[in-house]
């Protein structure tokens, strides 16, 4: 089993984690974003442009994680 590593250095392209949390606890978690299209207006005129994929929120699914490490192997 991995060392706890500060919490800036775990993937964040969806892989689940273990993590330790700002209350002791331990969870199994994972990076998320919320994406969506949105409109912008465009400077000096009156129309709007479409931003396609913007990142309305992201973070982690879990209760404010300090740490983290690789989830075990499955059982044999």
């Amino acid at each position: 089993m991995s060392e706890w590593q500060p919490i800036e250095t775990a993937p964040k392209d969806g892989t689940k984690i273990l993590v330790w949390t700002h209350h002791d606890e331990v969870e199994v978690s994972e990076w998320y974003e919320s994406k969506g299209d949105s409109y912008e207006p465009v400077e000096g005129s009156d129309l709007f442009r479409r931003v396609i994929g913007k990142v309305f929120h992201e973070g982690w699914n879990s209760n404010t994680p300090t740490h983290w490490m690789p989830l075990p192997g499955a059982p044999k």
